[in-house]
């Protein structure tokens, strides 16, 4: 925990020195002119699913966002990514490749439009058992239960007996469903039941994720699609053998539904559980071409993983998030921490 915040610290106080340092200088000193911004969604709306999760990134932030990118890089497609890291493409100006994960509607009618009218290139990492709205990821049910708990009867007693606990408020239940992890699905689904949430209904009615032919549309307008797994667990949470199996089964939904043959897998919450042998699977027997964790301006002990930004975590402008990431960086080299160890 102090570790953890020690890190934030860190990473604020560089974020608020960034505004003293011009791009052009950073790139220079740190070497790095490639960057990999990422999202999940975009969105003026209030998402139920979303909002107990993580800062939403309005319209107009974004748009700022790609603009501000744009004068500092220059938008490659993931195809010329691949070809820069395998050396056939000479990295010989500021690059940049945006990434969004989990594969929500708005990719469809908020982002991709966007992005066609100004030709930035993207990826959508997409969850495949999400796809048609077929179920709903475990967080996000936890999140619809946190925002439809308000202004409806609390069934203290129930829940408190359901929990084995002494009594239950509505803050401590938040508390509690957003700590779960995938192997207590089955309890949030219990809580929904309990507090009369129809989540599937939710799911019907909202229909929060990708439709199939959405995604035909967007590969055909020339987009990326790349997995994200099948359902999105922490891996840290499951095994090896679950772990290819969300790998694998993921990349061949993606080849029989729509014939993609280039495989591309974004972690699902983040790369950290993952040892030098998974990463020789993934870019072996798997035949994924690239990988991506959540690391920022980190290197890693394979040319084929590489590590993105976050830009909504805040409401910061994504020049002030940047170039803190720049200046972390930096400081990180001096501590000789520059690179993710893995086992």
């Amino acid at each position: 925990m102090i570790e953890a915040r020690a890190k934030t610290g860190m990473a604020a106080l560089c974020a608020t020195a960034g505004s003293l340092v011009s791009e052009r200088a950073l790139m220079n000193v740190t070497g790095r002119t490639l960057l990999l911004p990422y999202y999940h969604t975009i969105t003026d709306a209030r998402l139920p699913h979303v909002c107990h999760l993580y800062q939403l990134r309005s319209k107009a932030l974004f748009v700022e966002d790609v603009e501000y990118l744009c004068k500092q890089y220059t938008p490659v497609s993931l195809r010329e990514l691949d070809d820069c890291v395998r050396g056939r493409r000479r990295i010989d100006k500021p690059l940049f490749h945006l990434s969004f994960d989990d594969g929500l509607r708005e990719i469809h009618s908020e982002i991709a439009p966007i992005l066609l009218r100004k030709g930035i290139p993207a990826t959508f990492f997409i969850n495949t058992d999400f796809v048609d709205n077929r179920a709903m990821f475990y967080r996000h049910k936890a999140s619809v239960i946190i925002e439809r708990m308000a202004g409806r009867a609390f069934p203290e007693r129930e829940l408190a007996a359901y929990l084995h606990q002494r009594d239950c408020t509505p803050e401590a239940l938040s508390t509690l469903l957003l700590s779960l992890d995938c192997n207590a699905a089955g309890m949030i689904d219990d809580i929904a039941r309990i507090l009369e949430i129809d989540l599937g209904e939710y799911l019907r009615d909202q229909q929060p994720y990708l439709r199939g032919d959405q995604i035909r549309e967007l590969l055909g307008q020339g987009f990326t699609i790349g997995s994200h797994s099948l359902s999105h667990p922490y891996f840290g949470d499951i095994g090896i053998d679950e772990r290819k199996r969300q790998v694998r089964e993921s990349f061949d939904y993606l080849a029989r539904e729509f014939g993609i043959g280039a495989y591309y897998f974004s972690f699902p919450f983040s790369d950290a559980p993952a040892d030098r042998a998974f990463m020789h699977w993934l870019h072996g027997e798997a035949q994924c071409r690239l990988s991506f964790g959540i690391s920022g301006l980190k290197d890693d002990c394979t040319k084929f993983h590489l590590h993105r930004i976050p830009l909504e975590r805040h409401t910061c402008s994504a020049r002030h998030t940047i170039k803190g990431a720049y200046l972390y960086s930096i400081a990180l080299s001096l501590l000789g921490r520059a690179s993710i160890a893995r086992q």
